[in-house]
C-alpha cells in the first residue's frame, strides 16, 4: 500500500467494525460556518433588534393597508355596488338604532316602552316606506319622536332598512301590538 491508499482507522472497534477517521471537506466546513454565522445574524436582526419584517408583522401591515383601502373605497357611497350600499346602510342603521332607538325599543328591537320590532305585528305598517315615514315624522301621541330634523335622508333610510331587517326574528319581548303585517 502506498501513502495515498493508506486508510487511517480510529483506534476503537465495535463488533468488528472499525471507524475511518476522515476529515470533512473544506467546502463543507465553510458552508457550515457560513450557515452558523447567517443564523446568528438572522436571529439578531429579526428577533433581537426587531428590524426585519417578519411574516406576522407583514400580515398585520397588509391588513392595515387593506382596511385603509376599504375605508377609502367606502367613503364614496355612490360608487358602491347596490349590495355594498345596502350593507353599509345596515351597518349605519344599526349604529343609529343602538344610539337613538334602543332606549325605547330595546337593544335588539324586542320592545320595552316602544313596540317589539321583531315580530310580525305593526301599529303603522311594516313596509320599508311606512317604517321610514314613522321614523321621520314620528307619532307624538305614542311618544315616538320626530327624527327628520335630527337625521339626514341617508340616515333615515339606513335606520328604516335596519328596522325592516329585524322583522321576523321574533325575539321574546314586549307583547304583540297592532295587526299582523306582510
Amino acid at each position: 500500500m502506498n501513502k495515498k491508499e493508506e486508510v487511517e482507522v480510529m483506534d476503537h472497534d465495535y463488533d468488528g467494525i472499525q471507524e475511518l477517521d476522515n476529515d470533512l471537506p473544506t467546502w463543507w466546513m465553510t458552508m457550515f460556518a457560513f450557515t452558523v454565522v447567517f443564523g446568528i445574524a438572522y436571529a439578531v436582526f429579526y428577533h433581537v433588534l426587531d428590524d426585519g419584517d417578519l411574516m406576522g408583522n407583514n400580515y398585520r401591515s397588509e391588513l392595515k393597508r387593506a382596511e385603509t383601502a376599504k375605508i377609502a373605497r367606502l367613503a364614496n357611497f355612490d360608487a358602491l355596488t347596490p349590495e355594498e350600499q345596502s350593507e353599509q346602510l345596515l351597518i349605519q342603521g344599526q349604529a343609529i338604532f343602538k344610539s337613538k332607538c334602543a332606549l325605547c325599543h330595546g337593544p335588539e328591537g324586542q320592545g320595552m316602552v316602544g313596540p317589539n320590532l321583531t315580530d310580525k305585528f305593526f301599529l303603522h305598517g311594516g313596509s320599508l316606506e311606512q317604517i321610514r315615514t314613522i321614523i321621520a315624522d314620528g307619532k307624538i301621541e305614542k311618544a315616538m319622536p320626530v327624527w327628520k330634523e335630527e337625521l339626514s335622508a341617508r340616515e333615515l333610510d339606513a335606520t328604516a332598512l335596519y328596522v325592516h331587517s329585524m322583522k321576523g326574528k321574533n325575539l321574546p319581548g314586549k307583547e304583540a301590538q297592532g295587526v299582523a303585517g306582510e
